[in-house]
């Protein structure tokens, strides 16, 4: 039992043996492949110590380029910052340089308009000049031209009563005969309306139109009434028409078969009144104000024809600038619109009487015919009399260019004397 024992110790310790000297071959195998390899390890362990050297000397360089950088970019830093400082100066310079531009532009803003204001109060003096002129100058032509007629009439008259001399027997009827063509010329010049309607109420007040004249928009009115003829096919001769223009004045004028026989005189402080115009006014009132002392005669005639209507109220001769701020909610602008198209609707009723109502259109003309809401409202009021139509701004020059092509053409023409 006890050599068993030792038997089998001597095994296990042979198995061991066995088993070291087989780890033993291993180790030499291994060893013996490691020193093969401890050849190129040892290559590269150099090559990662040049690399660690290298890499070290490349942070070193990194770290001072990046310090050279920063030196740089802190020089560079401080010449923006001065240049900052400078643009700021030259900013601040410039500021206040606008700051007086500005200043100065406000101080000739207001001197501007206070030009402005003198410029326009001059054009109005010059628009109620240029009117008195061509007033004057109208009834100059006027003059002159019957002067002529005149001149003419007697130099006829004396070469036929020169030959009614040789005839004894004629000289008398002749002469009769030319002294009613006398009377019939004088009434021509001096009576272009019925007499009954020269009657103002008292005879210092009565109406002269060979003296006063009748300024009115004729061109205007009597072109818009043939185009209307024209578009009907008939004739201006056959019609009775009412023609209302609207413009800077307002003049309307009842159109009895090819005669204007009744208009108001436009620039006289008759009428509706218009943007420029005061229309009719309070008599009384009016010797009221003439009497005050406050006014000249120069300036009250200026104040009716030049500074009346939506001047004198508004402050401006813009109808269309009148009927934006009317539609913009201006209740003074929405008045005057209410109180300027009663007015004509008046004006146009009461000539409709002229013609005993036999009316066959309205017409209604000028610039102001292109506002539809007022042309609205006084259709409104007047279409119970005959019916309306527009026609949009002035015809004066189409009315020239037609009438003295009809006269190149041959058609006789009516002489007004």
């Amino acid at each position: 039992a006890g050599i068993s024992r030792y038997r089998y110790r001597k095994i296990d310790a042979e198995r061991k043996l066995k088993n070291t000297e087989e780890n033993l071959l291993r180790l030499r195998d291994i060893v013996t492949e490691l020193e093969e390899r401890v050849g190129p390890l040892k290559k590269q362990s150099e090559k990662a110590q040049k690399f660690l050297e290298l890499s070290e000397e490349k942070r070193g360089l990194e770290i001072a380029l990046w310090l050279l950088t920063l030196d740089k970019s802190q020089e560079s830093l401080k010449e923006r910052e001065e240049k900052i400082a400078i643009a700021r100066a030259q900013y601040d310079a410039a500021e206040q340089a606008l700051e007086d531009i500005q200043e100065e532009n406000d101080q000739i803003y207001f001197k501007t308009g206070s030009l402005s204001s003198k410029a326009e109060e001059l054009r109005n003096q010059v628009s109620s000049l240029d009117s008195e002129i061509a007033a004057k100058r109208a009834d100059i032509s006027v003059a002159e031209n019957d002067i002529l007629h005149n001149n003419e009439n007697i130099a006829r008259l004396h070469g036929e009563i020169e030959q009614a001399d040789k005839n004894a027997d004629e000289l008398d009827k002749t002469i009769a005969e030319k002294q009613e063509k006398i009377t019939a010329l004088d009434f021509e010049i001096t009576s272009k309306q019925r007499e009954y309607a020269k009657i103002s109420g008292h005879p210092e007040f009565d109406l002269d139109p060979s003296r006063e004249g009748v300024i009115w928009h004729c061109l205007n009115q009597k072109m818009t009434a043939k185009l209307y003829a024209r578009e009907l096919g008939k004739r201006y001769e056959d019609l009775n028409l009412i023609i209302a223009h609207m413009g800077g004045g307002v003049s309307v004028g009842v159109h009895e078969h090819g005669r204007c026989v009744e208009v108001n005189r436009a620039l006289c402080g008759l009428g509706a009144f218009s943007p420029t115009r005061c229309g009719s006014i309070n008599a009384s009132k009016l010797i009221e104000v003439a009497c005050s002392g406050k006014y000249d005669e120069a300036k009250l005639k200026k104040m009716v024809t030049a500074e009346g209507g939506f001047v004198a109220y508004l402050g401006t001769n813009d109808a269309y600038e009148v009927e934006k701020r009317a539609l913009a909610g201006d209740e003074k602008c929405k008045l005057l619109v209410d109180a300027f198209t009663y007015q004509v609707s008046m004006e146009i009723s009461r000539l409709a009487a002229v013609v005993n109502g036999k009316v066959d259109a309205i017409l209604l003309t000028g610039g102001i015919a292109y506002s539809k809401p007022w042309m609205a409202m006084i259709e409104e009021r007047i279409g119970w009399i005959a019916p309306v139509k527009v026609y949009k701004g002035e015809n004066e020059m189409l009315a020239l260019a037609i009438c003295g092509k009809e006269v190149l053409d041959g058609v006789q023409v009516k002489e007004y004397k």
